[in-house]
């Protein structure tokens, strides 16, 4: 993450927790309109980040669906190989 989306953050987390904006605004000698175009940023990136978090944990979903699938259907392959070679010895 670089340093200008670490600074929004921590803005946001400020007014987050109550601190006010012009004490904020004082302290860090920032403007309100700059200030408030960082937490906007802030905001956005953690939907992204929060969608990108959900893609991933849905393709390890679909990951573990797909290989559950695979072995249901390898072991379904055993179990007829093995029909088939009992059908052979015994037809």
């Amino acid at each position: 993450m670089d340093t200008h989306a670490q600074n929004c953050y921590i803005i946001a987390d400020l007014l987050d927790s109550g601190i006010s904006a012009a004490e904020i605004s004082n302290t860090l000698q920032i403007s309100y309109e700059r200030m408030a175009s960082m937490a906007v940023e802030a905001t956005c990136l953690r939907r992204t980040r929060n969608e990108e978090n959900q893609i991933d944990e849905d393709e390890d979903d679909y990951d573990k669906e797909l290989s559950k699938m695979f072995d249901e259907a390898m072991a379904d392959a055993e179990e007829a190989y093995e029909e088939l070679l009992r059908y052979r010895e015994d037809p």
